[in-house]
């Protein structure tokens, strides 16, 4: 138990407070940080250990997935060189401002 959930018993005007109770006072107390901390252990406990298997269909290497892959990250989508309609930015035509 953290320091506010030590102090609390002594502060309940019942001195024998059922389980319901002390609970409810339970979840209303507590620090930023505790709250941060049992919420983040929490989802490290449902989520388990990551047993990722099989190989990058980027790279090909095991252990990550091709949404994490650093190879990728450097590649950018391949645009036109040239807008096909003004000749002079490297957009789409659907994109282009040009009305000639």
């Amino acid at each position: 138990a953290n320091e506010d959930c030590k102090k609390l018993p002594k502060s309940l005007p019942n001195q024998n407070p059922i389980l319901v109770e002390m609970t409810e006072v339970f979840n209303c107390i507590g620090t930023v940080e505790y709250k941060y901390e049992a919420t983040a252990a929490a989802f490290a406990a449902l989520k388990g250990p990551s047993g990722i298997s099989g190989v990058c269909f980027g790279c090909g290497k095991p252990v990550h997935l091709k949404k994490d892959c650093f190879a990728q990250k450097g590649v950018k989508s391949k645009g036109p060189d040239v807008c096909p309609w003004c000749h002079k930015g490297r957009h789409f035509t659907n994109q282009c401002c040009s009305k000639y």
